[in-house]
């Protein structure tokens, strides 16, 4: 079946080598279609004036065109099917992009990390698929980092996780943190659920927190596991993007990914 992947690449530069990261974390199992949205040229569009030069708009015409060239020829090479989608001009048209999206991944290699960072906010928190947060400094990881409280979205963004990642990555330690049960169902549920996931990931502990799930999480974070890729639910994965201390916590030096509902 074939997956369409929708890339929010920051900037024309950035594609390949975000394109190649990218399609080393999806399962080789999966028919990737890459549907490709240029930040930076969002951005442009909304700040542009009528004193732009006719010179300055020829030369990122040109620019864009070798771009292009050079993106379709490393696709070609390596069977990738993609789409470059250089008309997007705002949010909503970024929001549309994301309804036929199975996953969408952002490029936060802005050098303007705030202004990037408001039009990734305005645009994906809310979007209705699964997304995975990339970040500069944090594309590599060693241990995967789960937050799960006693819901059918907590057990959706492993789900997703096991059916868009490489399988390979269920080698690695995995730490569930888990809400406190309320009632026999809740326990009988979360026995389950660790059982579910037990026939997946090898290296697997899981341990109750007390606190609320975003500082349970920034703990443990920088506590017991260096570089994480961190996997939430939607509702907390909007709380983390719409926070307005999120750029200068610990998660932007580790991939997070959030299903959706």
């Amino acid at each position: 079946m074939k997956h369409t992947i929708l890339l929010a690449v920051a900037s024309q530069e950035n594609l390949i080598p975000f394109m190649e990261a990218s399609d080393g974390l999806l399962s080789k199992s999966i028919q990737k279609r890459f549907k490709v949205v240029f930040l930076d040229e969002v951005l442009q569009k909304q700040t542009v004036t009528v004193q732009a030069s006719e010179q300055g708009r020829i030369d990122r015409l040109v620019s864009r065109v070798e771009n292009d060239l050079l993106v379709e020829k490393y696709a070609r090479e390596r069977g990738y099917a993609v789409e470059l989608l250089h008309e997007v001009e705002d949010e909503l048209t970024l929001q549309s992009q994301c309804s036929v999206a199975d996953l969408i991944i952002i490029d936060f290699d802005f050098p303007d990390k705030l202004t990037s960072y408001n039009l990734i906010k305005e645009a994906f928190s809310q979007a209705d698929c699964p997304k995975l947060l990339l970040f500069p400094n944090g594309m590599s990881f060693n241990c995967l980092v789960a937050v799960h409280y006693a819901s059918k979205a907590s057990v959706r963004v492993l789900k997703d996780f096991l059916k868009l990642f490489d399988e390979s990555f269920t080698k690695l330690p995995f730490s569930l943190l888990m809400d406190e049960p309320r009632g026999e169902l809740e326990m009988k549920r979360e026995r389950v659920f660790i059982n579910y996931l037990k026939l997946f990931f090898e290296d697997m502990g899981a341990q109750h927190i007390y606190d609320e799930p975003l500082d349970s999480l920034l703990n443990f974070i920088r506590n017991e596991c260096e570089n994480p890729l961190l996997m939430v639910t939607s509702e907390l994965g909007q709380e983390i993007m719409e926070s307005d201390e999120f750029l200068n916590s610990p998660m932007p030096n580790h991939p997070i990914f959030i299903s959706k509902d």
